[in-house]
């Protein structure tokens, strides 16, 4: 390495903390520019969404209050073919009130017996809001519909009846979205920013900005559908159906409380990010070109600094090295100086012209060993004309293809390239020839027994003076073990991915079947956390084990620690040291959960003189072992047998009799409940599977 290039290293690292300090900067300032506008982003989508709710609430009061108008009213009463009353009245209430909502009356055949014009040939109401309306008795939401003029609109229906009588026509009403979009534009529209609204169907009733080809109207893309389970989430990121990638939230807008779908239009508010990020940007391009200005400025003061003040004296000691090269060892460094590194390095130079005369004999014999063990370097090293013809290749190709200089000249190398590699390797080959570039391959070859190992290639060009290529120098390097590393690395991510989806299918088991059975949420959550906990321990257990089995000691132990008082010791455990299979381990671990869950709650662990004792023994040979385990309470309050079956004793039967193959039996004594399980050791179940769990926790 160069002085001068010392010199420039030495520039970098001076300068290496404040780039270091500058991404810091940066990335400090993006995560709370992200943060910010992901809140942004949830505060306006629920604005918007409040905004539609308000309106959808006083188009339901104004249907409320319109219905109780003797003209609209009997308007759908039984016979009346067109009600001019009542038409009247709507025209009136649409020349007082011009805007975004157009009023009608509809009969029970979904006729339209009013309006503020009648047109020719009748009108029937479409869309299943006015049959949920009528059904129900309700105010419903309807979709997105289309005037006679192509008037797009958002329908509701409101029923006419009279106290408890079944609904005899329904007030239908039409927001007009033009108006709606014109509203939330007023209030919320932003130039970085988009909304987008769509009914219970996930059809576009409108979007902001308005698009060259207007989606309204339109159902909502496949993977835009999958957005919905983030209703009522946090900021989520995606594109856009413009392609702009946004940073978003959605809100549910629900005015049916019986809404089969949980919501009856969704309310989507997002903001770019390219606009979010635009200053940030600009800071960032700002500094680094006046933190390139900087280093430019710092490199040129180290170039001068190196041709002035070290050139000097290293071409001093640079004109001795050289006269000492060509055979004249009474050269001396002179020029340099009394004192400093410089008159150092030429007395040492000087000191060394006297002895290099005995020490070129030890250059030799050392420049011979280097040749060996360049020859020893397990790499093909391999040279080639400016053609790309190889006329070279050392000792280590033909010791790895297993064929003779004389018989496997390199120019044919490609013949022990795989089949399937053959094409791409040439072609790679050929054109860094072509370029004068380097080339970089991997590719398979053909050892000597038949077997194809991963192999790295490598060339540089070799140039003359005048730059011109005239020949290639490279390598290749056996790289087949970090192939099969590579491979080994993608098969323990499968198998995460398999465990991963194992527990989260029992989590999700559990919550269901805890919840389910409980009297009130709080005791679902506390059932739940303590059986959660309990499949962590058996988890931890098995993990130590590298889930090939799990000690069945540990297990118990780590099922007890929770409810055994350190000072009192009413858990004892005796039996010997055994090995279960994960399957058995997980379902142990959750029995014994249960029965020390009851005895805490009923039985032996109420009172400071209560006892449970765990035993447990091994019968049968390895071909058909069997574990029995004894749970024994004792010194509880009087035991009654309980009147209904919970989700315990469900889980005991389900987990340990029926998926294991084992028998379990409980007996309810007054001094204490015995439950005795007969369970069989040896069976072989793969836990990598995830529906494996589901199966066994749904069997509960």
């Amino acid at each position: 390495m160069s002085l001068a290039t010392r010199l420039l290293l030495i520039v970098i690292l001076a300068v290496l903390p404040a780039l270091l300090l500058g991404a810091y900067t940066e990335y400090s300032a993006r995560q709370a520019r992200e943060a910010e506008v992901r809140r942004d982003a949830v505060r306006l989508a629920n604005q918007v969404a409040d905004e539609v709710r308000q309106i959808i609430v006083g188009v339901q009061r104004l249907a409320m209050t319109l219905s109780r108008v003797p003209e609209v009213a009997g308007a759908a009463r039984p016979g009346v073919e067109w009600s001019e009353p009542c038409a009247r009245l709507i025209g009136e209430l649409a020349r007082d009130y011009p805007g975004g909502i157009g009023v009608g009356v509809a009969n029970a055949n979904a006729e339209l017996v009013c309006a503020a014009s009648r047109v020719p040939g009748g009108t029937r109401i479409t869309g299943d809001h006015f049959s949920r309306a009528m059904e129900s008795g309700r105010f419903t939401v309807g979709g997105y519909g289309e005037g006679p003029d192509g008037t797009a609109f958002l329908s509701f229906a409101y029923p006419l009846r009279d106290d408890d009588a079944p609904a005899r026509g329904a007030l239908v009403v039409g927001l007009r979205l033009d108006w709606l979009s014109a509203r939330l534009q007023e209030r919320f529209g932003r130039n970085d920013s988009s909304i987008s609204i769509a009914d219970r169907n996930l059809v576009y009733l409108l979007r902001l900005p308005q698009d060259p080809v207007s989606i309204v109207g339109q159902a909502a893309l496949p993977e835009h559908r999958a957005l919905v389970s983030m209703v009522g989430l946090g900021a989520v990121e995606a594109d856009g159906v413009d392609g702009i990638r946004r940073v978003g939230a959605i809100r549910a807008v629900q005015i049916d409380p019986q809404s089969l779908e949980g919501f009856d239009l969704l309310v989507g508010y997002g903001i770019s990010k390219a606009a979010a990020f635009g200053p940030i940007d600009a800071a960032t391009r700002n500094g680094l070109l006046l933190l390139g200005l900087s280093l430019l400025l710092a490199f040129a003061a180290a170039w001068i600094g190196g041709r002035y003040l070290v050139r000097p004296p290293v071409a001093r000691l640079l004109a001795a090295a050289a006269r000492w090269r060509e055979g004249d060892y009474s050269a001396r460094v002179s020029g340099v100086g009394a004192r400093g590194e410089f008159a150092e390095l030429a007395s040492a130079f000087n000191l060394m012209a006297e002895s290099v005369a005995d020490r070129t004999q030890k250059l030799r014999s050392s420049e011979e060993r280097f040749r060996t063990l360049a020859a020893l370097v397990p790499t093909f090293v391999w040279f080639a004309d400016r053609s790309g013809t190889l006329l070279y290749a050392n000792q280590r190709w033909y010791e790895f293809s297993g064929v003779v200089p004389a018989e496997g000249a390199p120019a044919h190398w490609l013949e022990a390239v795989h089949p399937e590699d053959v094409e791409h390797t040439e072609s790679a080959w050929k054109a860094a020839v072509a370029d004068r570039t380097s080339f970089e391959a991997e590719f398979r070859v053909r050892r000597h027994d038949g077997a194809y190992h991963w192999v790295l290639g490598r060339a540089e060009p070799l140039r003359d003076h005048d730059g011109e290529v005239t020949g290639w120098f490279g390598s290749t390097t056996d790289i087949d073990r970090l192939k099969r590393a590579d491979e080994h690395r993608s098969l323990l991510v499968d198998e995460l991915n398999h465990r991963v989806k194992n527990t989260l299918a029992t989590v999700q088991s559990l919550a269901a079947q805890s919840l389910r059975s409980a009297a009130d949420p709080v005791e679902g959550q506390k059932a739940f956390s303590g059986r959660l906990i309990a499949l962590s321990r058996a988890h931890d257990v098995l993990t130590r084990g590298y889930w090939k089995s799990g000690n069945l000691r540990e297990v118990v132990q780590e099922a007890a620690t929770p409810f055994d008082d350190a000072d009192a010791r009413q858990i004892s455990i005796d039996g010997p040291e055994v090995e279960v299979e994960p399957r058995l381990a997980l379902a142990l671990s959750m029995a014994l959960h249960e029965l020390l869950t009851n005895a805490a709650k009923y039985g032996a662990l109420t009172t400071a003189s209560g006892r449970v004792e765990l035993n447990w023994s091994v019968t049968g040979d390895d071909g058909g072992r069997r574990l029995r385990l004894t749970w024994r309470e004792s010194g509880g309050p009087p035991v009654k047998p309980p009147t209904r079956e919970g989700f315990g004793s469900r889980l005991i039967q389900g987990g340990l009799s029926r998926e294991l193959g084992g028998e379990v039996s409980v007996a309810y004594e007054p001094e204490g409940v015995v439950c005795t399980f007969d369970l069989p050791l040896g069976t072989s179940v793969d836990m990598r599977e995830p529906q494996a769990a589901q199966t066994y926790m749904d069997a509960k």
